[in-house]
């Protein structure tokens, strides 16, 4: 089974709606999104409970090639987060 596969089949056995803790089925959960080692899931409840999105890190093959994240990454991700919550769309544009 491909990683993608594994991670769907960990997803299925482990995600669940907050509102009523039902597990989903695997034609409610959707990848919306696979940028390098992350994907991102959108989990629909059959009952009509907002829609979910997670996210999830896929693990990398080739390590090695990859730059640990920094302190600076993270303080630029806060900075970029603050106050700009209601825009978040607009941060994953390219500029």
């Amino acid at each position: 089974m491909s990683i993608l596969g594994q991670l769907l089949s960990h997803a299925h056995a482990s995600l669940v709606c907050p509102v009523c803790t039902r597990s989903y089925t695997l034609n409610e959960i959707n990848v919306r999104g696979i940028f390098e080692s992350v994907i991102v899931l959108q989990t629909m409840c059959a009952k009509d409970h907002g829609p979910i999105i997670t996210v999830l890190l896929a693990p990398i093959p080739e390590a090695h090639t990859q730059q640990p994240i920094s302190s600076e990454d993270v303080l630029d991700l806060h900075s970029a987060l603050k106050g700009n919550l209601k825009n978040l769309p607009q941060l994953w544009t390219k500029q």
